[in-house]
């Protein structure tokens, strides 16, 4: 079991979930792979297999959030290559799972960690090219399908215009840099960026976050094409009808934003009626909005 809440060596204390590791090999590359897992058990091992022949300049690692299948038994991915298994056991759901592997690379030496999803949905032949952008000394390097290069297969039609309309316009604006596929978690990190204290990786790990803060600590980016893909049945699951709630709830957060901007800039030049617009129109429409985000999207704890 590692924890690494308190550190002794004066450098900033990493907000670590506890985690327990499985080392089944010893380190043997420059490079980690991450994956990040729960209970995904058929896709999991497919994936791996796939990954097999791209993955030979890396030790694969999984980065479980707590799976009760039994898809990450040592008998179950030893043999596909796996290296390690680190099983969260603190609390947390994605972020907490990335603070994890990331912070076990850190400690076992690696000079970078490639971070990629262990659905089965991406293309393992972008591993290579990953490799080679660390190696060239890129500090962030993320994946994307609407570079050259890129394929985008079966995305559904809500989530496509929820990214190019609103989160990567977003992401764009506040970091400088022009990301195109920023909800895509294929990407990867040098060891001195997610070491650098300026950064203060650790502090959210939320990956967005962290996007937008490496241009500004003089980090260098770099894009990839890739290939990302879903099955038709998964696009007509019940599920879709969740994730388009999520984009309304998101996109309402953003548009009434804006809205609040655009009327305050009318209020300054006394168009209307300052108290009955702040009172009756912001303040009201905040309160609906942030009781529909409650309702439809849940803060989970990262």
């Amino acid at each position: 079991m590692t924890d690494d809440r308190s550190r002794d060596d004066g450098r900033p204390r990493r907000d670590v979930p506890s985690y327990e590791e499985r080392a089944f090999q010893p380190k043997r590359r420059d490079y980690c792979l991450a994956v990040f897992v729960i209970n995904e058990s058929g896709k999991l091992h497919q994936q791996l297999r796939t990954m097999a022949s791209f993955a030979e300049d890396t030790d694969i690692v999984i980065a479980d959030g707590g799976s009760t299948d039994g898809s990450v038994d040592r008998d179950a991915v030893e043999p596909l290559g796996v290296n390690t298994v680190l099983v969260k056991r603190g609390p947390g759901r994605l972020g907490a799972q990335m603070r994890m592997a990331f912070d076990w690379a850190l400690r076992r030496g690696y000079a970078g960690v490639i971070a990629m999803d262990g659905n089965n949905k991406d293309g393992a032949e972008a591993i290579p090219r990953f490799v080679s952008a660390l190696r060239e000394g890129f500090d962030h390097v993320q994946g994307s399908r609407f570079v050259p290069g890129g394929i985008s297969e079966n995305l559904p039609i809500s989530r496509g215009l929820g990214l190019k309309l609103v989160h990567a316009p977003m992401m764009r604006a506040a970091s400088g840099y022009p990301y195109t596929d920023t909800t895509n978690g294929f990407r990867a990190y040098s060891a001195a960026f997610l070491s650098d204290p300026g950064v203060d990786f650790f502090g959210t790990c939320f990956p967005a976050m962290n996007s937008t803060t490496i241009l500004r600590s003089g980090r260098r980016v770099s894009g990839i094409g890739l290939r990302k893909f879903r099955s038709r049945d998964a696009i007509r699951r019940p599920g879709r009808f969740r994730a388009r709630y999520r984009l309304c709830a998101a996109t309402s957060m953003f548009f009434a934003h804006f809205s609040r901007r655009v009327l305050d800039a009318s209020i300054r030049k006394g168009r209307h009626d300052q108290r009955a617009h702040r009172v009756h129109g912001i303040r009201r429409g905040k309160r609906r909005v942030a009781a529909l985000v409650r309702r439809i999207l849940p803060l989970h704890q990262y």
